[in-house]
């Protein structure tokens, strides 16, 4: 399963990580209000790739914000599309693997579970589904105004803590569908009337 439900009844916070290096964390409450957002902590490396995520700064800024034991954590599942261009080459895609893949370590070397989302589903739940970039952002400083003028990776970061948010709330049963009413003429002591049938 891509999706797996952690095992916390009544978390207090929802911690969702954008990963890349140009990713980024935010945090909301169990209110659905946004407390907190970071960009990712990096390193300067030698190589092909030029950077890498700070595992050791991610950690700490993460148990500065987060309580273990009562947080849950949601992190995009991300990879790459050979067919998307330049910047989608193989080494790209392995950088985001492996982004990804510390971003879920740290988290879980926190005590904290994770929740993994593919962009289809979070974004479908959050009514995204091709909306891009923007409408990541115009969705996100919808619910939060003070994302106003924040990057798109923080935005997709508070959303994907959104997402973790909405799995942990009450189901609401959607309401039956109202049947159609015909309209129905009758003759009746000599008078039309009209009858709605259901």
């Amino acid at each position: 399963m891509t999706i797996e439900k952690p095992p916390l009844l009544h978390p207090e916070l929802f911690c969702g990580i954008d990963p890349g290096l140009s990713g980024a964390i935010a945090i909301i409450d169990a209110t659905g209000q946004l407390i907190h957002w970071m960009d990712m902590p990096t390193l300067v490396q030698g190589g092909i790739v030029s950077r890498r995520i700070d595992c050791d700064a991610l950690a700490q800024m993460l148990t500065s914000q987060i309580a273990p034991g009562s947080t849950i954590g949601c992190v995009e599942v991300v990879g790459y599309r050979p067919n998307a261009g330049q910047r989608n080459t193989a080494v790209s895609g392995a950088s985001l693997a492996h982004s990804m893949g510390v971003a879920e370590g740290v988290l879980a070397g926190l005590g904290v579970p994770v929740l993994r989302a593919l962009p289809m589903v979070w974004k479908s739940a959050m009514g995204l589904v091709r909306a891009g970039k923007s409408g990541s952002v115009n969705r996100a400083v919808e619910l939060w105004p003070s994302l106003k003028g924040r990057r798109h990776d923080i935005c997709e970061a508070a959303l994907l803590a959104r997402f973790a948010w909405l799995q942990h709330q009450p189901k609401q049963e959607k309401p039956k569908p109202i049947k159609a009413l015909k309209r129905r003429q009758i003759r009746k002591e000599g008078l039309d009337v009209f009858v709605l049938d259901q």
